[in-house]
């Protein structure tokens, strides 16, 4: 089985002769920028891409911070030319597989790559599930109660005249 291999070497002389020392089970591509990787590894993912920190445009801290976001199975290896205990941190917080640090042989690099191929592929992120809303039971509705009759107007009262006042009969 065919491995596939893009290296982005950027002034790194090491990754850039690592082709000639692969071995013929591992086709590698190599690149001239992380943009260039980027687009390709969004194309057809390889298993690994090695690539220097020092890159021209987009460092190498860069490629492997956005590589994860494409939620693809290829494994990132850093390679810097000096020491630099604080690359490897963000290196790792980014999620790369293996940083190297200071001069790196052509030795060291093929058993980087080997072990990452070894390793398998990437399991991508899991999302975090869509929080679920809670929905409160409705309120019971209160049968509508019909608003008070306002009471009715005074009308005035008229004085009675005794004149105008009809007489009834008395009883027998």
């Amino acid at each position: 089985m065919a491995h596939r291999l893009i290296i982005v070497p950027g002034e790194n002389e090491t990754l850039r002769a690592l082709p000639a020392l692969l071995p013929a089970d591992i086709t590698a591509q190599v690149l001239e920028s992380a943009n260039d990787a980027l687009w390709e590894v969004r194309n057809t993912s390889p298993e690994v891409v090695i690539a220097d920190v020092d890159l021209p445009g987009m460092s190498g801290l860069d490629l492997a911070e956005i590589l994860p976001a494409f939620g693809l199975p290829t494994r990132v290896i850093l390679c810097s030319r000096q020491p630099d205990p604080r690359g490897a941190q963000q290196a790792q917080s980014h999620g790369v597989y293996q940083y190297l640090d200071g001069p790196v042989s052509a030795e060291q690099l093929n058993q980087a790559l080997r072990a990452a191929i070894q390793a398998g592929p990437v399991q991508p992120p899991v999302p975090d599930p869509e929080p679920v809303p809670v929905v409160e039971p409705p309120k019971p509705v209160e049968p509508a109660r019909p608003a008070p009759r306002p009471p009715a107007p005074e009308r005035p009262q008229r004085a009675l005249d005794p004149a105008l006042t009809p007489v009834r009969p008395a009883a027998v």
